[in-house]
């Protein structure tokens, strides 16, 4: 699991109160509980200012998935070789 992943997953866990660990990188909207549309915002916001960057409307609609997240940061060049480049 790349350092990306295990960071998304992190806000994801504290965003749906989950504790530390909890979730693996299959984590996404139809499959893991308390993960809802109105969670979703929330944990855009978390990443997007853990990341430093904005998400587009496009690019939100698509986050189903902690894998879609770390997919739209990579698109935004935030990932490199599974780490990230933002501190």
């Amino acid at each position: 699991m790349t350092q990306t992943m295990q960071q998304v997953l992190a806000l994801i866990e504290q965003a749906l109160g989950q504790p530390p660990g909890k979730l693996d990188d299959g984590a996404a909207l139809d499959l893991t509980e308390g993960w809802d549309s109105l969670k979703t915002m929330e944990i855009v916001v978390a990443v997007e200012q853990r990341f430093g960057t904005t998400f587009s409307a496009r690019q939100m609609m698509a986050i189903d998935s902690a894998q879609a997240i770390c997919d739209a940061l990579a698109a935004q060049g935030l990932v490199n070789d599974g780490l990230t480049q933002a501190a």
